[in-house]
């Protein structure tokens, strides 16, 4: 022992043993640090990856979900009609008649089957084909005979069912100057589950229309009277969508918690 510290001084020999092995303790600390980390870090990126995969997944599922939403059903059965730009009076249409101080000779007059409207004063009318302008500005003219300066105002109505995804189904008298997204709010508007992108016009059972413009006035589409409107219902994945969005995410987090448990 004297030998190894003499005069309270260490030896080269103890000195040098004590900091070769403090050395080996320090380099073997380091290295189980550096395995626990490297071990993290695989870990962390394993998670990581699994919820980028997911997440993506989510991501493709709710384009395709939006993407069905967009574009209307398959094409159904449909008769080719010429695009109109205007229409005049047909079968089972309404003439709403205002005459300004005349309430008697004012009303709704319907255009029969030969296309005639009985008009007060005046008797039988033909209006088939006619515009409804070139029918007030005629209306001015033959009631010129009877009124002084007649002030008239002529509306024409269609009687249309408004069917399908709407709040109040029914056959309603439609305003043609209106666009159809005011048609529809005549049923109370859209149901939640309506695709807007779905709505179809029917005569006498066919679909002669599978999609209409919802900004488009009623007097420049195919409309007529007798028609029918459905508006189809979305997709069980355009419904149930935020309640699938939420089932994925309660199992991206159930699968994390269990590879970071592993």
């Amino acid at each position: 022992m004297s030998s190894l510290i003499h005069d309270g001084v260490i030896s080269d020999a103890v000195r040098d043993m004590i900091v070769s092995t403090t050395g080996e303790t320090v380099q073997s600390g380091r290295v189980g640090e550096d395995v626990l980390h490297a071990d993290s870090c695989k870990q962390e990126e394993r998670v990581n990856t699994s919820i980028r995969n997911i997440s993506g997944l989510v991501l493709v599922l709710t384009m395709v979900a939006n993407f069905g939403c967009a574009v209307g059903p398959p094409p159904a059965d449909m008769v080719p009609i010429p695009e109109l730009t205007s229409q005049g009076l047909r079968a089972g249409d309404a003439v709403q008649v205002e005459i300004w101080g005349e309430l008697d000779l004012s009303g709704e007059f319907t255009v029969n089957r030969n296309g005639v409207v009985v008009f007060p004063l005046l008797g039988d009318r033909n209006v088939s084909g006619i515009p409804p302008d070139d029918l007030e500005q005629q209306l001015v003219i033959d009631y010129a005979e009877f009124l002084e300066n007649p002030s008239v105002n002529v509306t024409v109505l269609r009687r249309i069912a408004i069917l399908g995804e709407v709040k109040m189904p029914g056959l309603y008298p439609v305003d043609t100057t209106h666009t159809l997204t005011e048609m529809l709010a005549l049923a109370g508007g859209l149901s939640p589950t309506a695709n807007k992108h779905d709505v179809q016009l029917i005569r006498d059972g066919v679909v002669v229309r599978q999609s209409l413009d919802m900004f488009s006035l009623v007097d420049s589409t195919p409309i007529q009277a007798g028609d029918q409107i459905k508006v189809g219902e979305r997709g069980w994945l355009q419904r149930n969508l935020a309640l699938f969005t939420t089932g994925i995410a309660a199992l991206t987090t159930i699968f994390v918690s269990i590879v970071v448990a592993n």
